[in-house]
């Protein structure tokens, strides 16, 4: 599957692609390499396409290499274990406070994607978030103090140092449905610096208002995955070629359930072990950690 027009021409213009997730990069670097194989071309460069997060750090990089004095940005483990200390006495009082300092970096990350840290200076009613703002300003503190930068908070840091690092000339943002303040305050900083920045957005396979909606009943979570299988092996069987989407909240929970019901009603195949199966018509955008999957984590057990 080729490049849309768009996208291949602003790679030819030596662009550099922002996708919105990892996902979105690495579908658009298989299909740069997949035109690129069409074109009977056997060793190419890597084009200029990365996902949001990994292009701000890219850019960062660049800076620390001219400033003697950049603040050391944060992985996310060193941010988990900051969380995690700040909580101070109140970690006691939780089962897991590793869980709890997740959710609080969570919350962290879209105050700042939404430059919303300004609430944090009043009270709020709500006992877990008035203890929320008691950590996170320990945890501004805490950066403050020893010159750590949050990874949440680098597009915020990266704005006001655009002179200092290299930019692009061009930009193309692939697969955003929004983009939320601080990005696009960051992104209004760079055209000021003189980068073309554009944004790709496919046409719909058809018009929004043929599309149809309906609700489907299930009496449990096994009943509604089972529909849901079965609808998709419906639609597929109908009109062959169709790619699906299904959206699941909590997909880190429910992955196992929905590959069961899948394999049972899409591939009952592949349920018999004896027998080689086809690789699975399905895939699922948040891969599974090497240590769940079934043989790697018996060998672990054992």
């Amino acid at each position: 599957m080729n490049l849309p027009g768009p996208i291949a021409d602003a790679l030819r213009r030596g662009a550099t692609l922002v996708a919105a997730s990892p996902r979105t990069a690495r579908a658009l670097h298989l299909r740069f390499a997949e035109s690129q194989r069409a074109a009977g071309v056997s060793v190419w460069a890597s084009p200029a396409i990365l996902d949001w997060d990994s292009w701000l750090r890219d850019l960062f990089r660049d800076y620390s290499f001219i400033a003697p004095h950049a603040p050391m940005l944060l992985s996310s483990l060193q941010e988990q274990a900051l969380w995690t200390r700040v909580q101070g006495e109140d970690a006691k009082r939780v089962i897991a406070p590793e869980e709890m300092a997740a959710l609080a970096a969570e919350a962290w990350s879209l105050l700042s994607a939404w430059n919303a840290h300004a609430a944090r200076r009043q009270s709020w009613e709500q006992t877990d978030a008035e203890r929320f703002r008691h950590w996170a300003d320990s945890f501004d503190r805490e950066c403050s103090a020893n010159r750590w930068l949050s990874a949440a908070r680098l597009a915020n840091f990266l704005m006001l140092e655009t002179g200092r690092f290299t930019l692009p000339q061009e930009i193309l943002l692939v697969g955003f449905d929004r983009i939320p303040p601080a990005h696009r305050d960051f992104l209004e900083a760079l055209k000021l610096r003189g980068t073309m920045i554009g944004e790709f957005r496919p046409e719909p396979d058809f018009p929004p208002d043929q599309a149809s909606r309906s609700w489907i009943a299930a009496p449990d979570q096994r009943a509604e995955i089972d529909a849901c299988a079965s609808w998709a092996r419906n639609l597929v069987a109908e009109h062959p070629g169709t790619r699906i989407g299904v959206l699941v909240p909590g997909l880190a929970a429910l992955g196992n359930p929905i590959d069961r019901a899948f394999r049972r009603i899409l591939m009952p195949a592949s349920e018999d072990l004896r027998q080689p199966s086809d690789p699975m018509p399905w895939e699922f955008s948040l891969g599974q950690p090497l240590a769940e999957v079934p043989a790697i984590r018996a060998a672990l057990l054992l």
